[in-house]
């Protein structure tokens, strides 16, 4: 039996091809699978509700990843999700600095504005640099390296006020 080629618009074959790419994005920021994978599947929802629109990215990878980062800076900030989170792990008795550093990470994530949280995502997280940066996010180099240094400024605010 022969098929008929995959079009490159085809719903099936952009899941496909991209499906991993969302996952891990999710994955890596969330830190949790169950959510990530609800959260990929919602990416995918809106892409194709888009493209429904005749609404059509010129990159759909970077699309999905740039909408997968920022649905999931989202939910960190959802207040009941951080406040489960910190319940999670105030109660897993866990004394690691490393993973007192992920809960520290996620709460300036959540906390700062969501422009300098993706900016910060992308070179911390991604190792992109910042001309890469400004050219996924239509910015100046200049203007992401200023983003940069405000996250940094907030971060720091911010992990003074740590309490112990």
């Amino acid at each position: 039996m022969i098929t008929a080629p995959e079009r490159d618009d085809d719903v099936a074959t952009l899941y496909r091809r991209y499906v991993t790419l969302v996952r891990r994005r999710c994955a890596s920021l969330l830190g949790d699978g169950a959510a990530a994978e609800d959260l990929a599947q919602e990416v995918f929802i809106r892409f194709f509700d888009q493209r429904r629109r005749g609404e059509r990215p010129d990159n759909p990878a970077a699309w999905l990843y740039r909408a997968a980062t920022n649905r999931a800076l989202n939910l960190m900030r959802d207040a009941k999700r951080r406040r489960a989170l910190l319940d999670v792990e105030r109660h897993s008795g866990a004394e690691s600095p490393t993973h007192d550093d992920r809960l520290d990470v996620r709460r300036v994530l959540a906390e700062v504005p969501e422009e300098l949280a993706v900016i910060a995502v992308y070179y911390y997280v991604d190792g992109m640099d910042q001309q890469e940066i400004g050219e996924l996010l239509d910015l100046h180099r200049r203007t992401v390296s200023r983003r940069l240094d405000d996250f940094r400024a907030a971060a720091q605010e911010r992990l003074a006020r740590r309490t112990p």
